[in-house]
Parts: C-alpha cells; sequence; structure tokens
C-alpha cells in the first residue's frame, strides 16, 4: 500500500449530496442525484482552476480522488457549507434550477488530513 504520509497528502475531493432527496416526498432517481454531484465538481473544478490544489489535481487526473458523503437534509447540508466557510475552505454548492435547491457541495481537492475532521460526522452516500 501507500505510504501513510504519502497518503495524508493526497488531494481528496470531497462531495456531499443531500440523502433526502432520494426518498419521499422528494423521491429523485439515482441519475439525478448523479447529475447533481457531476454539476458541483464541475462548478467547483471550473471556477476554482487557477488554484494550485485544482491544478496538481487535474495535471494527474487519471489518479483523481474523491469521497462521496451524505448529508441527512438541507439542514445539515447548510451546516456543512457554514463548517467550510468558518474554516476559509475552499468549496463549491449547487442550487437546482428553477426551484433553487441546495442539493450538492464539493470541496476544492485538498490533502485529506486539511477536510476530514470538518466532515468526518458525515457517513459515506451509498
Amino acid at each position: 500500500g501507500m505510504e501513510p504520509e504519502v497518503e495524508s497528502s493526497r488531494l481528496v475531493q470531497h462531495v456531499i449530496l443531500r440523502k433526502d432527496l432520494t426518498k419521499a416526498p422528494f423521491s429523485w432517481p439515482a441519475g439525478s442525484m448523479i447529475a447533481q454531484g457531476c454539476h458541483v465538481v464541475s462548478k467547483t473544478l471550473w471556477e476554482l482552476k487557477d488554484e494550485a490544489n485544482v491544478q496538481a489535481y487535474m495535471g494527474d487526473i487519471d489518479n483523481m480522488h474523491k469521497v462521496t458523503l451524505a448529508a441527512k437534509d438541507e439542514e445539515e447540508l447548510r451546516a456543512v457549507v457554514d463548517t467550510l466557510s468558518e474554516h476559509g475552505l475552499h468549496f463549491r454548492s449547487w442550487l437546482e434550477q428553477p426551484e433553487g435547491i441546495l442539493t450538492a457541495v464539493a470541496t476544492m481537492p485538498y490533502p485529506r488530513d486539511v477536510t476530514s475532521p470538518h466532515l468526518k460526522h458525515l457517513k459515506l452516500y451509498r
């Protein structure tokens, strides 16, 4: 396996999706949720394209690493936004139009030990 110090410095992009959107009354299909993740990642990498972390991450595109996490509802996803903002971490949110529903958040790629402490309360998206 990788050396621990290499693993800890490896850039990881965290993607957080609202799990409640897959359940009633929303009942969004899997494809719609995948699209939300794609949208927010595209927005994040494009809008932050001049950041050194993004340049490094995209420069080794065949080895991209993402961790997809679940927020249980809009309130929990908004709390993630607040936490990332408080700690000065770069991220983007996706609002699905025309409703303007907050559906997803993606961080800029960071070393795992930078972002994970702020997201460890979230479960993997399954």
